[in-house]
């Protein structure tokens, strides 16, 4: 014999609305890191600069495209080795290669913390790239007066533009 209990009304006002969870079976495309989502998008993104990276490194024997194709230096010129040489604690190396790096290291990290926390579309995160942006701005005008052409802002003489121009002579 069994006893059959009412069933008591829901109120369904009271509920809270179900939210939907990304769980390791998503069929997003894209990879679960730490139980964040990186997007299939931004995956690619960095294979083809990583890969873009490389080619102009075996190609040109650098990686800045301003360069390549100009042969002057960019403003971000020599951020690349200034970050390996943090990477690799030699610090005075990485200053003299670009000095903006003691900005744009702390930059990059306050970047990946915001993205980590889905919360990249901040204004304060806008106001410190305008300002490293313009100090690294500054700082290249000022190099390119007192250190060009000497290292590390140097000229490439063997850009595109270049050897397009000693085609056509």
């Amino acid at each position: 014999m069994s006893v059959q209990l009412p069933e008591l009304p829901q109120n369904t006002a009271s509920r809270a609305p179900e939210v939907p969870s990304v769980s390791a079976t998503d069929e997003r495309p894209g990879v679960k890191v730490f139980g964040h989502f990186i997007s299939r998008r931004a995956i690619e993104l960095c294979i083809f600069f990583l890969v873009m990276f490389v080619a102009f490194e075996l190609i040109f024997g650098r990686v800045c495209i301003i360069q390549i194709l100009t042969g002057y230096p960019c403003p971000g010129c020599g951020l690349l080795h200034a970050a390996w040489y943090v990477l690799t604690l030699q610090f005075e190396r990485a200053f003299l290669s670009n000095p903006t790096i003691v900005l744009w290291i702390p930059m990059t990290l306050y970047f990946l913390w915001r993205a980590w926390k889905g919360k990249l579309r901040s204004k304060s995160l806008a106001i410190l790239l305008v300002i490293t942006c313009i100090i690294t701005l500054v700082v290249y005008v000022y190099r390119m007066i007192t250190i060009f052409p000497d290292y590390p802002m140097n000229f490439y003489s063997q850009n595109l533009i270049a050897r397009l121009v000693s085609l056509f002579q």
